[in-house]
């Protein structure tokens, strides 16, 4: 099987000119190297013959830091979708469209899976849209965080009071977001 890999690598970067792959637990001898990330290239001397050089670098590092952030980025949407609060974070520079909602949102005529990239405009009257975009300009303008208290409707037409917070996240890697949280 290894023999049929080599050949079927080989053949690739016949074909493409290169051929790039990772070769996972690829030492006997050094357990702590989970892969290596390789480039085969087909070269081809002037006398016409052919040969196959790869080039290959420890990614291990760089797997285990991925399999951290996958963990974390687990235990944080399972605390996330457990707690007793509607998040929503939207992107300030793309038209304040939704990123994320948790499971918790208190507006849940508006289905989780069908608002990410959209906008408030998409799902709300245009008054009270136009109204949620001012607050959000607002907030994105100056930083300020925003607070409230409001009497609203669950989606039984009870009242309930939710304490609601805007937060504008800046970053230094990613365009800055605004974070809204709701509780009952």
């Amino acid at each position: 099987q290894r023999q049929m890999c080599i050949r079927d690598r080989c053949r690739n970067a016949v074909q493409n000119g290169s051929n790039t792959f990772i070769a996972h637990h690829p030492s006997k001898i050094h357990k702590d190297i989970l892969a290596y990330e390789c480039t085969m290239y087909n070269v081809i001397s002037d006398s016409g013959e052919e040969s196959f050089w790869s080039f290959a670098h420890n990614i291990s590092e760089r797997m285990r830091y991925e399999a951290q952030i996958k963990r974390l980025n687990r235990i944080m949407d399972t605390t996330i979708n457990n707690l007793p609060a509607g998040i929503v974070v939207k992107e300030v520079n793309n038209d304040f469209r939704y990123v994320y909602r948790n499971r918790e949102s208190y507006n849940r005529n508006i289905p989780l899976k069908e608002a990410l990239g959209k906008d408030d405009f998409d799902f709300y009257p245009f008054d009270v849209a136009q109204e949620k975009r001012t607050q959000d300009i607002e907030i994105a303008r100056t930083g300020v965080e925003k607070h409230w208290i409001t009497e609203e409707h669950d989606q039984n037409g009870k009242s309930i009071f939710l304490d609601k917070r805007k937060i504008r996240i800046e970053s230094d890697d990613s365009p800055p977001i605004l974070l809204s949280i709701e509780w009952d």
